[in-house]
């Protein structure tokens, strides 16, 4: 009753949310093809989600194709309601398998060592073992008599492939050696004459002290004149 009201209008400003839009972390395995890039959203109020932004979604990533991490970053959206702030995530680029597998070789006892050689299974398209540092050595298990010994390569090194070395075998094979009967001649009623061998085919350094068993001989029967096998064994 005692005062003349006047209402004056004062302002309710309703401020911008802020809304965080995160690229989530993803991988690849070195040489494959980038996966899909996604986003978590922080910040929507309630009955409210991405179909609620404007523009459009996009991605960038800092360039590279080597093992490491890279930066994923979004952007692209926009709101009149939400202050949007985009956040990096890391494309973790992983080591792609690659098995090196040394051959398998043969030789002859007593022979040299062939070159040995190995396989390659995992590299990328264009890629080969020119894209691999280090230097190719193989290792293989003492020995020079017929056996199978193992083969083991190792020596190369790689930053964008996880090498798994696999062995491979030597096997030394029996070398061929010939035992000849020489030839021999008696006269008719004499006894026959001692008998012996030529041998051919020993390794270098190599002679019958080498050899086990004891050296003997059968000959075809007979006394008159004529020709008789002499057979060694």
């Amino acid at each position: 009753d005692d005062y003349a009201i006047s209402f004056v209008a004062g302002d309710l400003e309703i401020t911008k949310k802020a809304l965080t839009v995160t690229a989530e972390d993803k991988t690849k395995e070195y040489g494959a093809a980038d996966p899909a890039n996604t986003v978590t959203y922080a910040g929507f109020i309630s009955g409210e989600d991405a179909t609620d932004l404007g523009g459009i979604l996009s991605f960038s990533r800092t360039a590279g194709e080597d093992v490491a991490a890279y930066a994923i970053t979004p952007s692209g959206l926009t709101s009149g309601n939400y202050a949007i702030s985009f956040a990096a995530g890391e494309l973790e680029i992983t080591k792609k398998a690659l098995t090196i597998t040394a051959e398998d070789k043969t030789k002859e006892f007593g022979a040299a060592d062939p070159v040995y050689t190995a396989s390659y299974t995992g590299f990328i398209t264009g890629e080969d073992a020119t894209d691999l540092g280090g230097t190719l050595s193989f290792n293989r298990t003492a020995g020079e008599v017929v056996n199978t010994y193992a083969i083991t390569p190792s020596g190369l090194t790689s930053a964008n492939y996880a090498i798994n070395f696999v062995g491979g075998e030597l096997e030394i094979t029996k070398k061929v050696l010939t035992v000849t009967a020489e030839n021999k001649t008696k006269a008719y009623g004499e006894v026959d004459p001692t008998n012996t061998v030529t041998y051919s085919g020993f390794a270098s350094g190599e002679d019958e002290t080498y050899l086990g068993g004891t050296l003997s001989f059968s000959r075809t029967p007979g006394e008159g004149a004529g020709t008789y096998a002499i057979t060694p064994a």
